[in-house]
């Protein structure tokens, strides 16, 4: 029941700058808090957790916490930045995704090697800053790797070598599946029609027809 920017879909598209943040609480908050009165109970318990799972993200916190490698994490941080910033800018060549891809690899590999300096539990904006960067490089390794697979330009997604869209071949969600530093992409078909019809009790929606987005 996620709203707002941490949401998979907005009023007006299915990313988060799609809408502000006002509209997007007053209509997709509205329709948590109804769906959360449904399924709820007042003063319920809460059901009980996996042990399995807590016991894996204590593991992840104390493994990081303790991390004593080589690599300061606002050092290796840096490097993912430049990389992107670089190789998978908004104007993108196949040479520079594909160089990216390559040292977005590198630079994954050394997650390994991290070193926090602070161990605290009370405020330890050094573990804070691990874990993002833990969160933020496999979705930096899926993005260079899903644009440079991807032959064509669409959206925010401007390659220079393929300038045209192409729904014929590129129609479709790119899914990366992350192990490591290693990237295998799979995809998956674009749903193209209405998931609300007239039979349903619900408004008869036409197809809206593919449009190029220009600026």
């Amino acid at each position: 029941m996620a709203v707002g920017e941490a949401g998979c879909a907005s009023v007006h598209g299915a990313n988060r700058l799609g809408s502000n943040s006002l509209i997007d609480l007053v209509v997709f908050g509205r329709a948590a808090a109804i769906r959360a009165g449904q399924i709820l109970t007042p003063g319920g318990h809460n059901p009980t957790l996996n042990q399995v799972s807590i016991d894996s993200a204590f593991d992840r916190f104390d493994g990081l916490r303790n991390a004593a490698g080589g690599t300061p994490t606002a050092e290796l941080r840096l490097e993912m930045q430049r990389t992107m910033q670089a190789d998978a800018a908004v104007f993108r060549t196949s040479k520079t995704l594909a160089e990216g891809v390559k040292n977005m690899g590198d630079i994954a590999g050394k997650l390994d090697d991290l070193h926090v300096t602070d161990r605290s539990l009370i405020w330890n904006t050094d573990l804070m800053e691990t874990l993002e960067l833990t969160n933020l490089m496999p979705n930096a390794l899926a993005t260079i790797t899903g644009a440079e697979a991807r032959h064509e330009s669409r959206g925010a997604h401007a390659h220079e070598d393929f300038a045209e869209r192409d729904d014929e071949n590129w129609r479709t969600h790119t899914i990366a599946h992350i192990e490591g530093k290693d990237v295998a992409l799979t995809y998956r078909p674009v749903v193209l029609d209405p998931l609300t019809t007239e039979a349903d009790g619900g408004i008869e929606l036409g197809k809206i027809a593919p449009k190029v987005r220009t600026f």
